[in-house]
């Protein structure tokens, strides 16, 4: 009986040899759509603030005639709860129809809502499968009272699901395990393909958009057994356009890959007849892509080095266009906040979604990935002007 890897083996050859990894034509002509057609932002995007807006208004209505007054933090705290119960009728990515499994883990109408503190900014990140919301967040307000100011409510998020990768044939989606280990899959794992014997850069590619806002991930590198080599790992961003994985040693931040940016660490240990680099041999870690004053390059990045178990934070903020690393290490920070700047083609005058990207070179190794609140650093300490 041929074992799980094996079987992942086949189906990549027979089946999956077009899953290098690029948005698809469909993909792609589903997010023009989302950029250009003012009904469809309305359905993907302010639709929730309008559905939350309106049930907090009532609600809010409701209270004010009450015979005795309510606090306005009690109305607030009041309005946000039912908010939270009575919001179930939003519709969010949960899977395609026809017995398709679900697109992020979840069923339809299974979502969470969750309220944060202060203001900050707010974000909608659509699912690269079925181009419905995953995550979206805003600030609703409530009807003004009488002779008086709105009342401003807290941020609320509304997230369908957890984050995952797309398929792609240079990568399993399971949880990290040793050949010959029966396999669990998961779409939030990614394994670099146990049956490469080349060691050389493949990226696999987050299955949702971010559109605008900031997003953050936590990318926990599970496992760099990296054999006898340094670890290597790269993390980035990429456009619907970048052709990803269309050459060997395929990584964001290396060798200015059209539409995508990121950082990149590979070893300069031994060479081998059976490695190809994406960094040049006197380069250990580099970050790269086109910046905000549209030059192109690969810069060397000399205080950047990794671990098996570290978690690389990774931001990304399409409105800003700007692409956030932070690493940590067993729960604290180590090193500097780096912080990289894009410059991307608008699509039909509007500035292209982007995706997290993550490479591995390395048979076996592997990462987790998770979808983060957003980061709680403050507006003017987010710019991307101050990348270095």
């Amino acid at each position: 009986m041929l074992g799980d890897g094996m079987m992942h083996a086949i189906i990549s050859m027979l089946g999956g040899g077009s899953l290098e990894g690029p948005a698809t034509e469909d993909e792609r002509a589903s997010l023009s759509t989302l950029l250009q057609s003012e009904s469809a932002a309305s359905i993907n995007g302010a639709r929730f603030r309008e559905i939350l807006a309106v049930h907090c208004a009532r609600l809010a209505a409701l209270l004010r005639q009450l015979e005795v007054a309510l606090p306005p933090e009690l109305v607030t705290a009041i309005v946000e709860r039912a908010a939270s119960v009575e919001s179930a009728d939003l519709t969010l990515c949960g899977g395609g129809g026809g017995g398709d499994p679900p697109c992020h883990g979840l069923r339809r109408h299974h979502h969470a809502i969750q309220w944060g503190a202060g203001g900050g900014s707010t974000a909608l990140v659509t699912c690269a499968r079925c181009a419905q919301v995953v995550t979206a967040s805003y600030i609703p307000r409530v009807l003004p009272e009488t002779g008086g100011g709105w009342y401003a409510l807290r941020k609320v998020t509304v997230t369908a699901g957890e984050a995952s990768f797309k398929q792609c044939r240079h990568f399993m989606l399971e949880q990290a395990g040793n050949v010959g280990e029966r396999s669990t899959p998961d779409p939030s794992c990614a394994v670099r393909h146990r049956y490469s014997g080349l060691h050389s850069f493949r990226t696999v590619v987050a299955s949702e958009w971010v559109l605008r806002g900031r997003v953050s991930y936590e990318v926990e590198l599970a496992r760099l057994c990296s054999l006898s080599a340094p670890p290597a790992v790269a993390v980035g961003c990429v456009t619907p356009t970048c052709n990803v994985n269309s050459d060997t040693a395929w990584a964001p931040g290396s060798r200015c890959w059209e539409g995508a940016w990121g950082f990149c660490v590979e070893g300069t240990g031994a060479s081998t007849f059976h490695e190809i680099r994406a960094l040049s041999q006197s380069q250990r870690a580099s970050r790269g892509g086109r910046t905000s004053g549209g030059e192109w390059g690969v810069w060397e990045e000399p205080d950047l080095e990794v671990r098996s178990g570290d978690v690389l934070v990774v931001t990304i903020d399409a409105t800003r266009r700007a692409l956030g690393l932070q690493m940590t290490r067993h729960g604290a920070a180590v090193g500097t906040a780096r912080l990289l700047p894009l410059n991307t083609e608008p699509v039909e005058g509007e500035e292209e979604p982007l995706a997290l990207a993550v490479g591995l070179k390395y048979a076996n190794d592997s990462i987790r990935l998770t979808r983060k609140e957003a980061t709680g650093r403050a507006e003017r300490d987010w710019e991307p002007g101050a990348a270095g």
